[in-house]
């Protein structure tokens, strides 16, 4: 076996947040004055004048300044900052050591039997017919060479 190192990889994902400015906008009532000159009279005692035309007013006007306010609708806008977080994936690759094994085919010398063969002699016996002057069976038997084998270690 071998140890073979090489780089195993996965992906693992987080969550990734960062701040972004963000514009909102509102609509409120805001009050809204100016001064206008508002005209106020006020009737003055009547006095004999000689060469005074009837016509003549018998009042005196004064312009007093006077505050008057309206309500307006102002749209009004902030920057806020809004979180926003999105789901980001990486690569991460570790290195490891992964163990190779390899069956190895070995030869090895095994002990051969050699076969010697040598003819021993064996008796064999068969019936066999033979002129005799009376007939009968008899037996005979012969030497004959039969191939023996035997292995030798």
């Amino acid at each position: 076996c071998v140890n073979v190192p090489r780089e195993a990889c996965k992906d693992v994902s987080r969550k990734e947040c960062a701040q972004v400015p963000r514009e909102v906008s509102t609509v409120v009532a805001e009050d809204v004055c100016n001064t206008v000159d508002n005209k106020i009279c006020r009737p003055v005692p009547k006095e004999v004048c000689n060469n005074v035309e009837d016509s003549v007013p018998r009042e005196v006007c004064v312009n007093e300044p006077k505050e008057t306010c309206v309500q307006r609708p102002i749209q009004v806008s902030k920057t806020v900052d809004e979180n926003i977080c999105q789901d980001v994936t990486n690569n991460i690759c570790k290195p490891v050591t992964t163990i190779n094994c390899v069956d190895i085919i070995e030869k090895i010398p095994r002990q051969q039997s050699k076969e010697v063969c040598e003819d021993k002699p064996e008796e064999k016996c068969w019936d066999e017919r033979m002129t005799i002057t009376t007939y009968r069976k008899e037996e005979e038997c012969k030497e004959v060479r039969v191939e023996t084998c035997v292995e030798h270690v």
